[in-house]
């Protein structure tokens, strides 16, 4: 396993992600993404630890987020002979 540093452009891991993160993964090969000559990123093997905030959950100090969950309603089925706009009239006018 080699721990060099290579550079890549962006139009070249766009081009040849798969087989970029391949080398990575397999060689353990460190890469700086370039755009326009300027390092946007770097990739490294993944080293296994877990980040600050998986510790801090596991530990229990801190949760996932929730999502709102929004409540399903069942629709209120329009009694024959009436019209919607008579059902929200009376609605309004509160009978």
């Amino acid at each position: 396993m080699m721990n060099s540093s290579r550079t890549v452009s962006a139009t070249e891991m766009n081009q040849q992600g798969s087989r970029i993160l391949s080398r990575v993964a397999d060689d353990g090969e460190n890469l700086v993404v370039v755009r326009n000559g300027r390092p946007v990123a770097t990739i490294s093997p993944y080293s296994g630890q877990e980040s600050p905030r998986e510790r801090l959950r596991r530990q229990g100090w801190s949760r996932q987020a929730r999502r709102r969950q929004h409540l399903p309603f069942a629709p209120v089925p329009i009694p024959e002979g009436q019209s919607l706009a008579s059902i929200m009239a009376m609605v309004s006018e509160g009978r």
